[in-house]
């Protein structure tokens, strides 16, 4: 029984630990090519969109992982975080950088910073 206890005291500080690197929870919907729905499901208290990128994944990605989607809230901005938005659309208070294309059929992923906490969604064109 004692030598359970450091064990239980080892799994509970790597518990603690884990929590306190929280992130979003981004849900990715293709609708089409030219339209992918993502959705906030569950964030970090204070958790704000401040930026969100789309890459391209795996072997046939030609670009070496740049964005090729890069939405940036304006430095200031009263304008409320969204919890919805869709590429290629732009939310009120944000920029796109660069033209939005439509998306090849293959895997990607959306990367989001939201102050408080970082989150991800992959998704796939067909």
């Amino acid at each position: 029984m004692t030598r359970l206890r450091p064990r239980l005291r080892a799994a509970a500080a790597l518990l603690l630990l884990a929590g306190c690197t929280q992130g979003a929870e981004i849900r990715a919907t293709v609708i089409s090519s030219e339209e992918i729905r993502f959705e906030v499901v569950h964030a970090p208290q204070g958790f704000c969109l401040l930026s969100a990128s789309i890459v391209r994944e795996g072997e046939d990605a030609k670009d070496g992982g740049a964005a090729l989607w890069e939405l940036r809230r304006h430095n200031g901005s009263q304008a409320p975080c969204p919890t919805r938005f869709a590429f290629p659309a732009v939310p009120q208070g944000y920029d796109v950088l660069g033209k939005p294309i439509p998306l090849a059929p293959g895997p990607y992923r959306l990367g989001v910073d939201g102050g408080a906490g970082l989150g991800e969604a992959r998704f796939t064109v067909p």
